[in-house]
């Protein structure tokens, strides 16, 4: 591809690469799953209130909600899915998330990931809480 640059009088010259033809790999289901639970590995605070954090262990989730706890948090083992065995337990459409966290007792939140925050709807609710890495 030549593009020319008619202010500053320059020359660009793209070389391409042929690419084999047929569409592009998809990832697996399984994959992207493992792929988002390395990314999720950590401590991540909620954007709006600064005492409430979950913190992901490799088998392990940790939800604190805040201050003044009756009793002090404790890790859970996590899996993340596709969808919740319990169809009803997730308040927002599929297209809103891009996989549920299944943990402790069985509660299922929809999240929708990027690299930095990611939004978790709640077992039922609609209104996503957005998380930040700390």
């Amino acid at each position: 591809m030549l593009l020319r640059c008619a202010v500053a009088g320059c020359f660009l010259l793209v070389a391409c690469t042929s690419q084999p033809a047929g569409p592009a790999p998809e990832t697996s289901g399984a994959d992207r799953l493992d792929a988002a639970q390395g990314l999720l590995q950590g401590k991540w605070k909620r954007q709006s209130y600064p005492y409430g954090t979950i913190e992901f262990g490799e088998q392990r989730v940790k939800f604190t909600t805040g201050e003044g706890l009756a009793e002090p948090p404790a890790f859970v083992a996590w899996e993340l899915v596709d969808a919740c065995p319990d169809a009803t337990a997730v308040g927002v459409p599929p297209t809103e998330y891009d996989f549920v966290l299944v943990h402790g007792n069985e509660n299922c939140d929809a999240i929708k990931l990027s690299v930095d925050e990611f939004t978790i709807y709640y077992a039922g609710s609609e209104e996503g809480v957005i998380y930040v890495r700390e």
